[in-house]
């Protein structure tokens, strides 16, 4: 019988928590994992309902499989909006402070995929100091409360139980400092290497790093039929529903694109 490494084990449980996450997010279980970027997060400008991939590009699932009396329909290219939401989702990433939640959420998702060794440590460290904490709460609550060690040799005992598991939390917060210190955190910061980190992400981490953020996205339709859009006016017509935030109004808003140009391929049009 093969026996695995820390690390092998890591990767392993790493694996089943996305796969649990992407089955609880969708509802769905035992069924094969989602194989495009934007599955469950894009939805149809015309009806609200989802929008699925179809070859190289995404359709409104209404009208694929209950026809034009569901609704009139809309596609767009997998690869334009794959590159606006990759866009969106790296200036909404840098736009954090180091102490937001969903920064701290991005930070340890990070560390799962590029350490996971760490990232198990991390998870062991997280559990003993709660457990550490709530063994000094329950001698202080014995102590204080309860009147427990109350003669000299009591109080003597309640001090040295209470330091000795003072210098465990001490240690397990150290440790767990140099674990985040150690992270390289500047990958979330630099837009340049944030770019090359999510391409080279497989579809896995980007669907699961991108959830932190957003709730999903609906495309407006296009102005006539057959128009395809610059990456900039396909922005526009993204209203987008971050995590934390109510979602857009349903116009097209160019006002979007503010700081976010410098994350969008540098395709000033297309022909529409």
């Amino acid at each position: 019988m093969g026996v695995i490494t820390v690390g092998e084990r890591a990767r392993i449980l790493a694996g089943l928590r996305s796969r649990t996450s992407e089955g609880l997010a969708t509802g769905r279980r035992g069924k094969p994992a989602a194989q495009s970027l934007l599955s469950g997060l894009l939805k149809c400008g015309r009806c609200g309902g989802g929008m699925t991939k179809g070859g190289p590009q995404y359709r409104c699932y209404m009208r694929v499989n209950m026809g034009k009396s569901a609704c009139q329909g809309m596609t767009v290219s997998v690869e334009d909006i794959d590159s606006v939401l990759s866009a969106a989702f790296m200036s909404r990433v840098t736009s954090f402070t180091d102490t937001h939640d969903l920064f701290q959420e991005l930070a340890r998702r990070w560390l799962s995929y590029k350490d996971p060794e760490a990232d198990t440590r991390r998870t062991e460290l997280t559990l003993a100091l709660d457990n550490a904490q709530s063994r000094l709460d329950a001698l202080d609550d014995a102590f204080y409360v309860q009147g427990r060690f109350q003669d000299p040799k009591g109080q003597h005992r309640y001090e040295q139980m209470r330091d000795a598991i003072a210098g465990q939390i001490s240690s397990l917060q150290n440790e767990l400092t140099e674990i985040g210190t150690a992270t390289d955190l500047m990958i979330l910061r630099d837009c340049d290497l944030l770019n090359a980190a999510w391409q080279e992400a497989d579809l896995t981490q980007a669907r699961s790093l991108l959830r932190v953020v957003l709730h999903s996205v609906r495309l407006l339709p296009p102005d006539g039929p057959g128009k395809r859009c610059s990456w900039y006016q396909l922005y526009a017509r993204c209203c987008f529903h971050w995590v934390g935030e109510k979602p857009q109004p349903l116009k097209v808003d160019m006002r979007r694109l503010d700081g976010v140009t410098r994350y969008l391929p540098e395709v000033l049009e297309r022909a529409a």
